[in-house]
């Protein structure tokens, strides 16, 4: 408990260092991503389907989209989300030198949580801003044609993208961006692997997005002046 309260009081001081003539926000972001990627490698040490001690491979690429709300303190962003599968998976399995490809029905979502570095920079007529920091998404649903692939597996993932700032009022600002992001850790859960032995794992993604933010200053900060308006 006391660890929590060091934590949220840490938080609460750096929302307040960080307010000081700094625009606070909040809102709401959508996203698709075109291209998931999942690459798992496995070992069939008993001789299941390929010749026993032989690696292979599952590359999997699937379409997404999610919904997430997020808050702002200029230099840093953390927000909270919801992403499903909205294609089908093509599956390619690799051994041995030989692949195979197919395109399988899939339910997929997971609960995503970020935190990310961005600083502003003033264009005139918008501002833009970099993004770095991380991901994890927690896997609650996972299942192709049927079957499960492992569920309670967690993803951590780094993450680097722009994003502009486009304002339409002191009280409202669309935010356009894109990311890319590498899989650090995506090893599922023990079911995931029956009869084979775990190797190695990663992926990576790719998001276009949508944002709509609620800006508002602490009292005693200037407005924001009508020349910044689209």
């Amino acid at each position: 408990m006391k660890r929590l309260l060091v934590l949220v009081a840490t938080f609460l001081i750096a929302i307040q260092l960080s307010a000081q003539n700094r625009e606070l926000a909040f809102g709401v972001q959508v996203g698709f991503f075109p291209g998931l990627f999942e690459n798992q490698t496995m070992n069939d040490y008993q001789g299941l389907i390929f010749p026993a001690g032989t690696e292979f491979k599952f590359d999997m690429h699937y379409s997404a989209i999610s919904i997430r709300a997020f808050f702002d303190f200029t230099d840093g962003l953390f927000s909270f989300g919801y992403r499903t599968a909205v294609s089908k998976m093509t599956v390619t399995t690799t051994a041995s030198g030989s692949s195979l490809s197919s395109d399988e029905d899939v339910s997929l979502s997971c609960i995503e949580f970020r935190g990310l570095w961005r600083h502003p920079f003033d264009l005139g007529f918008a501002k833009i801003s970099p993004l770095v920091g991380v991901e994890l998404a927690f896997l609650i649903d996972d299942t192709m044609s049927g079957v499960s692939l492992g569920k309670n597996s967690t993803d951590l993932s780094v993450l680097g993208g722009v994003e502009l700032e486009l304002r339409l009022s002191p009280h409202i600002v669309l935010r356009p961006g894109l990311t890319a992001a590498y899989v650090v850790t995506n090893r599922r859960d023990s079911s995931y692997y029956s009869g084979v032995s775990y190797v190695s794992s990663n992926g990576w993604f790719l998001e276009a997005f949508m944002g709509i933010a609620f800006p508002w200053r602490p009292a005693g900060t200037k407005e924001v002046p009508e020349t910044e308006w689209l």
